[in-house]
């Protein structure tokens, strides 16, 4: 009998390309590619006009002149908390910088919007990766479509969006959707311990960047729980669980690196009137919990109509929502006050800017939650659809909704039309101008952040009204400014840029 024939070489590539392109991980590291492409089409402003905004450039001062642990512990002084994932990324966009930039310190933002574009489309894809086996495929790629589209006031005067997409110090907020879905899928499959000890990374990470992430690690108790409630595993074996084990280990290392933070720190100085009880309705239900669903008449909306829908929605739950799902949704509302409540004790000048159902700003304070609403929302489409299969056309209903929603969300703010607020170009505000300025004017640091002619680092103020300084090395600045056009030798005689000096440095 003749030995089996050992396949030709062609034949064996093409079947582990196959697998490859099947394999889920393909699915999710192409979905995050296509989230940063829509992203960046509907606010390309930090590529366009690139600067290092708010903290981000705080914290980037941080990182060259204390290093990683310091900026990581030592961020937020004024509100006692870590932020380990942002450092994280900005750490990632300078190597993102050496990577393709040659470490070029005026290529710097345009690196960290790059590595910010990137983050989100990560974080709107988990639900390819995670919820594969839970969600039919068309209400995942309806989620996930609906997260890279939700409206963010890019067309509107405030702009709220550009304090989001393409910035790293405000991607805190997503970490609380990506928490939720880490817990869900931890409480739903069986993972393996080194999926397990993964999921458990990435909630560490979630609950080490934004600390409110924090209230979503007690649901990932709830299925030992209901085993010792329902009397179908010891107390002793669930302790021996691993995945118990590792949730104990998850809590320690949480606590130990980010301590107790003290939210009552980041009140504000001056005293907020007491919020009247139809401000409180919109901040919390309207704004935090009702938007990602109400959004196309979020301006026609009144205190009644806002207790109205959310009484709806309620009853729509308990009435078509699969006992399944149901811990999904109890959890989900739980966060979504949690949520609330903090906004409402902690964050009450917000009512200033949000009474009256005006407009969107500031939307940050919000996009986490919202990223929760629709994760809701789609597990309800699949529900409904789930108990209308017998129901011919039917079906088709639930997610026919989420196109209808999707598609009115890509028409308020388009990714084809360039908002104007994306083309301003105030000389003011361009990184590398004011870069060359503070090398003109001489303004040398050392790591303790005072002036030194003989400092290593380059303090470049922010344009006026924005106290925050960058901090960056002088030597490879002053190089890029040289390959500019611009000796930072012969400060004095460039003193006073031209119009025609200037335009090079501005793009």
């Amino acid at each position: 009998m003749n030995p089996p024939s050992t396949p030709p070489f062609h034949a064996l590539l093409a079947t582990e390309l196959r697998a490859a392109i099947r394999h889920p991980f393909t699915a999710y590291v192409a979905a995050t590619t296509a989230a940063a492409v829509i992203l960046f089409a509907r606010a390309p402003r930090p590529l366009v006009i690139p600067q290092l905004f708010a903290e981000d450039g705080l914290w980037t001062s941080l990182l060259h002149t204390r290093g990683f642990w310091y900026a990581a512990f030592h961020g937020r002084p004024e509100s006692d908390y870590c932020i380990l994932g942002n450092i994280l990324l900005l750490e990632a966009g300078r190597w993102w910088c050496a990577l393709f930039h040659g470490g070029d310190p005026l290529e710097l933002p345009r690196s960290c919007a790059w590595v910010s574009y990137l983050f989100y489309g990560a974080v709107f894809s988990l639900p390819v990766l995670l919820l594969r086996r839970r969600l039919p495929a068309a209400h995942l790629a309806a989620l996930w479509l609906l997260a890279c589209f939700m409206p963010l006031g890019i067309h509107d005067a405030s702009y709220s969006g550009f304090e989001i997409l393409g910035r790293i110090s405000n991607i805190g907020f997503a970490c609380l959707f990506a928490a939720f879905l880490l817990v869900w899928y931890r409480n739903t499959a069986t993972p393996a311990p080194a999926a397990l000890v993964a999921i458990d990374a990435g909630l560490l990470l979630c609950v080490t960047t934004n600390p409110l992430a924090a209230a979503v690690l007690p649901a990932a108790a709830w299925p030992a729980l209901r085993d010792v409630r329902r009397g179908t595993r010891s107390v002793a074996a669930v302790a021996r669980d691993p995945a118990v084990v590792s949730l104990f280990v998850l809590a320690a290392a949480g606590a130990g690196l980010c301590g107790l933070p003290n939210p009552w720190k980041i009140r504000p100085r001056e005293p907020i009137p007491p919020l009247e009880v139809a401000t409180v309705v919109e901040l919390g239900v309207a704004r935090n919990t009702l938007y990602p669903l109400l959004w196309p008449v979020y301006r026609h909306l009144s205190t009644g109509a806002t207790l109205g829908a959310l009484a709806v929605v309620a009853a729509a739950i308990h009435r078509w929502g699969l006992p399944r799902h149901r811990a999904l949704y109890l959890g989900g509302a739980a966060l979504l006050m949690a949520t609330a409540a903090v906004l409402v004790v902690f964050r009450p000048e917000l009512g200033i800017h949000i009474c009256g159902y005006r407009g969107t700003f500031p939307d940050r304070y919000f996009y986490g939650q919202h990223l929760v609403g629709l994760a809701l929302l789609a597990a309800f489409a699949a529900d409904v659809g789930e108990r209308l299969r017998e129901r011919g056309w039917l079906r088709h209903l639930p997610v026919a909704a989420l196109v209808a929603l999707l598609v009115a969300a890509v028409v308020h703010e388009p990714p084809w039309h360039l908002a104007p607020s994306q083309c301003l170009r105030p000389e003011g505000r361009l990184f590398s101008l004011r870069a060359a300025r503070a090398v003109e004017e001489l303004r040398f640091v050392d790591h303790r952040l005072q002036a030194d002619p003989a400092g290593r680092f380059v303090s470049i103020p922010n344009p006026e009204g924005t106290p925050k300084r960058i901090v960056l090395p002088r030597a490879p600045l002053e190089r890029a400014l040289r390959a500019r056009g611009l000796d930072p030798a012969r400060p004095g005689e460039n003193a006073v840029l031209p119009a025609q000096a200037l335009e090079p440095l501005a793009r």
